[in-house]
């Protein structure tokens, strides 16, 4: 099953998990990441348990970023 390009979901599953730890130690390392952000991780890669709820996140997460852009842009 493809995900995208020619990783398979059997290696990019590891990957997603990992986002955890990385946000984690990005939290530790300069405490730039809010902890609501780091909920949000959280909660979003707890819920992803197979290709469908991964793109499902990809769609969530890339609309809440353009989001949150634009806000910003609107406020400067």
């Amino acid at each position: 099953m493809q995900v995208l390009g020619k990783e398979s979901w059997d290696t990019i599953f590891p990957m997603v998990k990992m986002l955890k730890s990385k946000i984690s130690y990005d939290m530790r390392k300069d405490n730039k990441i809010p902890n609501e952000f780091k909920s949000f991780i959280y909660n979003s890669v707890d819920s992803i348990k197979d290709e469908n709820d991964f793109k499902a996140f990809l769609k969530f997460f890339e609309a809440s970023v353009e989001y949150f852009y634009g806000e910003g842009k609107s406020k400067a």
